[in-house]
C-alpha cells in the first residue's frame, strides 16, 4: 500500500500555492497518476470551501495526463476536471475514453457522444 503525501489536516490547512507545488513534487517522485488525480480534487474543494479565488490548480499537470491516456480513476473524475479542456480536447478526451460503449458492444459517433456527456454544471 502507497503512502499518501498529506495527511487531512494538511490538506485543508496549507495554502493552495503550497499544496500545488508538493502535488507536483510528489508526481515528479512517484508518478502515481490516480493520486495526483484524487489530490488535485481535493484541492479544488479546498478551494471552495476556503476563501481563495477559485483557479483550476494543476491544470498543466491535468491535461498532460488525460490527454495521455486515462486510468480507471481518472475516467470517474473526468467531470470535475470538465473546464480544464476547450471544446476540442474535450471531444477528443471523450473519444479516447468511450471509443465502444462496454455493455452493448456498439461503437458511437463524436458528435453523439459530446452532446451526451456533457457534465451538469452549475452557475
Amino acid at each position: 500500500m502507497q503512502q499518501q503525501p498529506f495527511n487531512p489536516r494538511q490538506m485543508f490547512q496549507l495554502k493552495s500555492k503550497t499544496l500545488k507545488k508538493r502535488i507536483s513534487a510528489y508526481y515528479a517522485v512517484s508518478g502515481n497518476q490516480d493520486n495526483v488525480i484524487k489530490l488535485v480534487r481535493v484541492l479544488q474543494i479546498h478551494q471552495v470551501l476556503g476563501r481563495e479565488e477559485r483557479s483550476k490548480p494543476c491544470d498543466e499537470w491535468i491535461l498532460r495526463l488525460y490527454l495521455n491516456g486515462a486510468t480507471e480513476t481518472m475516467k470517474r473524475y473526468r467531470y470535475s476536471f470538465y473546464d480544464y479542456f476547450t471544446e476540442a480536447e474535450w471531444r477528443e478526451l471523450l473519444l479516447c475514453l468511450f471509443v465502444e460503449l462496454p455493455r452493448l458492444g456498439i461503437s458511437i459517433s463524436g458528435d453523439c457522444l459530446l452532446s451526451a456527456c456533457r457534465p451538469f454544471v452549475i452557475p
